[in-house]
Order: C-alpha cells, then sequence, then structure tokens
C-alpha cells in the first residue's frame, strides 16, 4: 500500500492557499491550534502528510472571532473604512498594497481626480474566511479544495476571469488563487492578459490566458504525482532492504524523471523515519 504524500511548508502553502508564514505559525502553536505534527524533515525542512493536512484544514473550527455574515445584507456595498471596521483594524491601506492579497471591489465609482471604492459584504466576510498571513490569527473553517482539473469543464476560451481560473486549478476560492498567484507561486499564468466582467455581479475581475492556467493545472497535478511515485518506490525498497541499506542514488538513477538526486534523498529519508515510527 502506497505511503500518503508528504507536503513541505511551501508546497503546503501552494495547495491550500495560505502563506508559509500562516503555516510555521499554526505550527509553532499546534498545541492549540491543532496543526499536525511533521511527519518527516529533510535538509532541516519539516514536512507533512497530505492526508493529515486534508483533515486538518477541512475541520478548522470556526472561529468566535471570524468576520460573521449574520442577519446582515450579503449584497451591502461597504467602503474602505467601513470595511476597516468589519475586519477590526484602523485602516486597510496596508491590504491594498500587497497585489493580488485583497479581492477586487464589487463596484467602482469615478469622482474626478478620485476614485472610490466599494465591496460587498459578502465578498469580505468570504475573504476573511480563508484569508492568509498574520491578521488571521485562529484556524476557521474552510472547505477542502478540489483537485486541480487538467481540462476546463464546458467550452474552452482563450481567456479566462480569476474565479475560472481558480476552480480550474484546485483552489476552493478566489482568494485562495490570488493569494497564491501574489506570493509567486503560479509562475505558468505570467501577467493578466486584461480585465473583464465577470457574469452574475458585474464586476471587474482579472483575466488570465486559458493556455497558462491550464499549464500551472498540469505541472501543479504532476507535482503531487512525482511525490507519490517517489514515496512508493521509497517504501517498496526499504521494505525489501527490511532494514538493511537504501541509496537515495540507486532510487534516482532507477527513475531520474521522478525527481532530482535530492528530492530522492528527501523523500527516503523521510519514508525511512515514518516506517521506523509506525514500529
Amino acid at each position: 500500500m502506497g505511503t500518503p504524500a508528504l507536503l513541505d511548508a511551501a508546497a503546503t502553502a501552494e495547495r491550500f492557499g495560505v502563506s508559509v508564514s500562516r503555516i510555521s505559525e499554526w505550527y509553532r502553536d499546534r498545541a492549540t491550534t491543532g496543526f499536525p505534527e511533521a511527519a518527516g524533515n529533510s535538509s532541516r525542512t519539516r514536512q507533512w502528510a497530505l492526508a493529515d493536512l486534508e483533515a486538518w484544514f477541512t475541520g478548522r473550527a470556526s472561529s468566535s472571532g471570524a468576520v460573521q455574515l449574520g442577519d446582515a445584507d450579503p449584497d451591502e456595498l461597504l467602503g474602505a473604512p467601513q470595511v476597516a471596521a468589519l475586519l477590526g483594524v484602523k485602516s486597510i491601506h496596508s491590504y491594498l498594497a500587497k497585489p493580488g492579497y485583497f479581492p477586487e471591489p464589487d463596484v467602482t465609482e469615478e469622482a474626478g481626480r478620485y476614485r472610490r471604492r466599494f465591496w460587498r459584504r459578502a465578498t469580505i466576510v468570504d475573504w476573511d474566511a480563508a484569508r492568509p498571513g498574520k491578521g488571521n490569527t485562529q484556524p476557521k473553517a474552510k472547505r477542502p479544495a478540489p483537485a486541480a482539473q487538467a481540462e476546463p469543464t464546458g467550452e474552452l476560451t482563450p481567456v479566462v476571469d480569476s474565479a475560472q481560473a481558480a476552480r480550474m486549478l484546485g483552489y476552493s476560492s478566489t482568494a485562495s488563487f490570488a493569494s497564491a498567484y501574489a506570493q509567486g507561486n503560479l509562475p505558468e499564468l505570467g501577467e493578466p492578459v486584461g480585465v473583464q466582467e465577470s457574469a452574475g455581479r458585474g464586476r471587474a475581475s482579472r483575466s488570465w490566458s486559458t493556455a497558462g492556467v491550464l499549464a500551472a493545472a498540469v505541472r501543479r497535478r504532476r507535482d503531487l504525482e512525482l511525490v507519490q511515485r517517489r514515496q512508493d518506490s521509497c517504501i517498496k525498497a526499504l521494505e525489501a532492504a527490511n532494514g538493511g541499506p537504501v541509496s537515495a542514488k540507486d532510487l534516482f538513477a532507477a527513475d531520474p524523471e521522478a525527481g532530482t538526486l535530492q528530492q530522492w534523498k528527501a523523500t527516503l529519508d523521510a519514508m525511512r523515519k515514518q516506517m521506523r515510527a509506525a514500529h
């Protein structure tokens, strides 16, 4: 039976649409956050079992400090000061200064030299539920991220908006997709190809090359498949050796397409520790 994939902090951040610093904080405070224990260490980098991570992200309890929609009108438009008050901060200027971090305005009004931006209350509540970074200090409930799709559903178009790109890449929300892009985790996308109006809400959204999104989806899925392939090979070799030595160089030579020698060494070390812990 294959062993579940192991992800380091960077891979975990990309898969679940959070920041590496948030993962470090959750792990540091794991006595209270319940974040999984590391399943292995490779080159001083912690790794966690994918199954443990998915279970934790799926079961994150809603925090009493989370922004709640309650009985408020989800379509109520809020200006920047109102958004700041809803989030419990003095200003959202620092959020807006991070490209891709904060959701795009639902409505923008031009008034001479000034531009006023408004967000739907539901937009802010949804973003806060999945927001990355230090501002979100407690775990909140989150839907499990779907697997990245290699092909989009429906008719293929040259460009897609952010919501479509998020679905194709397996992100649970547009905010998670935007955060991953801002952190440089989706190099295949390049720069947005334009701005278009999303269906249904009449809001502006960045548009992306469909070819770039598909390339990123294929790469994300391929990365996880290669991790699983290396782990399966390492487990088989360790079981066959029955406590004897196993060489990462030999495993790499037998399947160099599954990863670099360093990746093979890291995977072998993690699988060896995991097997020892299981006995």
